[in-house]
């Protein structure tokens, strides 16, 4: 398990890049929490095929949502998973390993 905190104001990128092309196809988990203090955050997931990403909905402060990274749950690999606030906020990022680690 990898824990991480990322500072969000505008689009920031919590796993991978719009600026790489490969996409993979990983057996993690991505678990993404709002600050409690924070402000609510806007995030979604770039696909190699798309121009833009693709918003899942908003969280919270203090909510939290978990995403399959191995990508079959958006019907191809991912490129990378962002956030978006128009204000400075935090969300603290955990990766899980599906399986032996």
């Amino acid at each position: 398990m990898r824990r991480y905190r990322v500072k969000i104001r505008g689009r920031v990128f919590l796993w991978g890049s719009a600026g790489i092309s490969l996409a993979v196809n990983l057996p993690l988990l991505l678990s993404i929490r709002v600050d409690e203090y924070g402000d609510p955050v806007t995030f979604g997931y770039w696909q190699p095929s798309a121009t833009d990403g693709t918003s899942l909905g908003i969280l919270q402060p203090g909510e939290t949502y978990t995403l399959k990274l191995s990508g079959d749950q958006f019907g191809q690999p991912l490129q990378a998973v962002y956030a978006t606030s128009d204000v400075d906020t935090c969300i603290d990022c955990t990766l899980i390993p599906l399986g032996p680690v």
